[in-house]
């Protein structure tokens, strides 16, 4: 069963009876929403303060298809849509920190666990690392994460980060933008609702291409990262 890999499942049941507390007491604004949820976990007395797409993901796994919400409600869950205005999400992913570039520029950290110019302590590099740079994973993870902030999935803006990506081989470069393709080709509404879905895997980088003209995130631009020169 799929769970994001921030999602605190040990906090499962509390989540869920928060989410029906909220609805119960059905806030207008999101100050009153911060409100009851500071209370009710304070009378929980648990070390733990939920994020706004945790409470959203419990509704969407579990209440769905059972409870009927207003929709004002599940707009207070979700963030303002800056990055998501122009109705394309950028996304960002990292290649391995290994053969990243070969050379040592002055100007360039040197982070042995990241890719050169960039430091492991970065969010977008933590979560290239929580994934292990895997392209697919990473590809998941965020767009997860957008899904879940409110933000639309249906149009993507690729970009790859991480060295000079002609400094990695061919074969190395084909498979990382082929599963790239294959994770836009994923149906994360049914793998966040239902906990399971269908992961491609194309043959090849055209076959990925060509699936994910019909896919439900489909790719309409790609940057790769590379040195000026």
């Amino acid at each position: 069963m799929y769970y994001p890999s921030t999602y605190p499942k040990k906090y499962d049941q509390l989540l869920k009876d928060l989410f029906l507390f909220l609805i119960k007491k059905n806030p207008k604004d999101r100050k009153k929403l911060m409100s009851l949820i500071r209370s009710f976990i304070a009378e929980k007395k648990e070390n733990f303060f939920p994020k706004l797409w945790q409470i959203y993901f419990v509704y969407l796994r579990y209440f769905k298809k059972e409870v009927k919400v207003d929709e004002s409600f599940l707009n207070l869950l979700k963030v303002v849509k800056i990055r998501s205005l122009s109705g394309i999400v950028p996304l960002s992913v990292f290649t391995s920190p290994k053969n990243s570039c070969s050379y040592n520029c002055v100007y360039c950290a040197l982070n042995p666990d990241a890719p050169k110019s960039y430091f492991s302590d970065e969010a977008a590099v933590q979560r290239a690392k929580r994934n292990d740079y895997h392209p697919f994973f990473q590809v998941q993870d965020r767009l997860i994460q957008f899904y879940l902030s409110g933000h639309p999935i249906d149009k993507v803006e690729l970009i790859i980060q991480g060295g000079t990506f002609s400094f990695y081989d061919k074969k190395y470069r084909e498979w990382f933008v082929k599963r790239v393709f294959d994770g836009l080709n994923t149906d994360f509404e049914k793998l966040i609702i239902e906990g399971k879905t269908e992961f491609k895997n194309a043959k090849n980088l055209d076959e990925a291409k060509k699936e994910n003209e019909k896919a439900k995130s489909r790719m309409v631009g790609l940057t790769v990262e590379t040195r000026p020169d």
